[in-house]
């Protein structure tokens, strides 16, 4: 007879959770996907953005399985503040 394993529900806050237990241990423990890296070079961020990001950012839906085993990807969001100075 074959044994169900109950794997915890992979939601938004467990990905939350994760990404932040992740950036706990260190940046260099953050694994930056090429496609990431493109997008920060486009729109003009830094990697000290995207840690902050990852820090203080929100997911927003569930994560996605990867083709890799153990591996899940999700959109994090976290919005800057901008000022406005007017000269």
């Amino acid at each position: 007879m074959s044994k169900l394993i109950n794997m915890p529900r992979r939601d938004a806050k467990w990905a939350e959770n994760s990404v932040r237990r992740i950036l706990a241990l260190g940046e260099e423990h953050v694994i930056i996907s090429r496609h990431a890296k493109d997008r920060i070079t486009e729109r003009g961020f830094t990697r000290t953005d995207l840690m902050r990001a990852l820090g203080r950012g929100f997911v927003m839906s569930a994560p996605e399985k990867t083709g890799f085993p153990g591996e899940w990807k999700c959109k994090v969001e976290y919005r800057l503040k901008v000022t406005e100075i007017a000269a």
